[in-house]
């Protein structure tokens, strides 16, 4: 039988169709990964294009956490810098960590969806190849999420740094469903880099729309309005990096 009309078909279909025909094959298998049937407690999802000046830090902050048992799965988006061979390298360090490299650039929507197909963990960890997590982020989201089970997406706090490290402040969000949602209809209360979420929730509405080329993390928090809770802690777990090159 033939297909719904193009016109029919939603813009994030149509576009996660035409990212896995460019990026096809474009695994880099890690070759040293242990093959056991073991899913680790959370996947740390990270999507870096020419980040090479500030990725060895944000890499550090996320293996050096009090929390171990995570696996690292690091989508490079045709990065012309540094960064293969810095992820190369890190990957050869540390068995946690897992690499897919985007024939070409794809921009973040979906190289995060790229990166979400692989995951293993029923909790992902968004991070940013600039920014720095604090060393108990993980321990300390996943003890929330798991004495809070009616919550599906959660957050926090976060301070602020310029490219050369020095603070720009600290931001404060609102800590509860309620507010959270309330404050959804105009702007995102949410750290996108300080997210973790349940897997199969996000899998669930397609994951990331990747017709967006900004803003993709505010549209799914909007379609998961309606389907779950929101929750931010209220302590400040990571450290975005405000700056121009990636």
């Amino acid at each position: 039988p033939r297909g719904p009309p193009a016109s029919l078909v939603p813009r994030h279909t149509a576009a996660k169709a035409e990212t896995e025909r460019i990026a096809l094959n474009c695994l880099v298998p890690n070759s040293q990964r242990p093959k056991t049937g073991h899913a680790p407690s959370v996947s740390v999802l990270m999507a870096v294009y020419n980040c090479a000046p500030y990725l060895p830090a944000a890499l550090e902050s996320i293996l050096g956490q009090t929390f171990s048992d995570f696996e690292l799965v690091v989508v490079d988006d045709g990065s012309k810098d540094d960064t293969p061979q810095i992820l190369r390298a890190f990957a050869q360090r540390d068995l946690r960590v897992a690499l897919i490299r985007n024939e070409q650039n794809l921009k973040l929507p979906a190289s995060l969806n790229r990166g979400l197909s692989i995951c293993r963990a029923p909790m992902v960890a968004r991070a940013d190849g600039d920014d720095l997590c604090h060393r108990m982020r993980l321990e300390r989201q996943l003890t929330f999420i798991g004495q809070n089970e009616h919550l599906g997406v959660i957050s926090c706090c976060y301070d602020l740094i310029d490219a050369e490290g020095r603070s720009l402040g600290s931001r404060s969000l609102p800590v509860d469903s309620g507010r959270i949602k309330f404050k959804l209809l105009w702007e995102s209360p949410i750290c996108h880099s300080g997210v973790l979420f349940r897997r199969e929730l996000v899998r669930g509405v397609g994951g990331y729309d990747e017709s967006y080329s900004t803003s993709q993390d505010y549209d799914l928090w909007a379609r998961l309005r309606d389907r779950t809770e929101f929750g931010n802690l209220p302590g400040k777990l990571v450290t975005v990096r405000r700056h121009a090159a990636c």
